[in-house]
């Protein structure tokens, strides 16, 4: 394993940037079927505004309720467990389709902020990546890795 990580994994850019390139694409589509299904434009990495779509615009019931914060004032939580939780209310096609559309947006979003920079930014001057991998950390004996995370 020690071998692996000082050797490290060669990089593409050119082929990264272009994930990037498409990933963006996949971004703004997303933001457009959002607004397209809530009828109006809607900022998915607002919670205020998703739970006023969800939940006013287009009807679903909370599964789900935050902590509070500092407020304590509890609110319909929109984590990604309690977004799945709403997959199966099914309250109209607009709904399904919005529900959809904030999916795609959220896992290209963990694309973009943190799998793509991670990969160009921890590039060596010969645009090899070094992870580090381990195998005690996990139950069943597969690889891991940190410092980029590879899998």
């Amino acid at each position: 394993l020690y071998s692996c990580e000082r050797a490290g994994l060669l990089i593409d850019e050119k082929y990264l940037l272009g994930i990037q390139h498409k990933v963006d694409a996949a971004m703004a589509q997303a933001l457009r079927d959002l607004t397209r299904e809530a009828g109006r434009p809607v900022n998915p990495n607002s919670g205020d505004e998703l739970r006023d779509v969800l939940f006013n615009v287009l009807g679903f019931r909370p599964t789900k309720w935050t902590k509070g914060g500092s407020s304590g004032i509890r609110k319909p939580s929109t984590a990604k467990e309690a977004l799945e939780d709403l997959e199966d209310q099914a309250v109209s096609p607009q709904a399904a389709r919005f529900l959809m559309a904030l999916k795609e947006y959220n896992s290209v979003k963990a694309l973009k902020t943190n799998f793509l920079p991670a990969l160009l930014n921890k590039r060596d001057k010969y645009g090899r990546a070094h992870t580090n991998f381990g195998q005690a950390s996990t139950a069943t004996g597969r690889l891991n890795s940190s410092e980029p995370n590879f899998q």
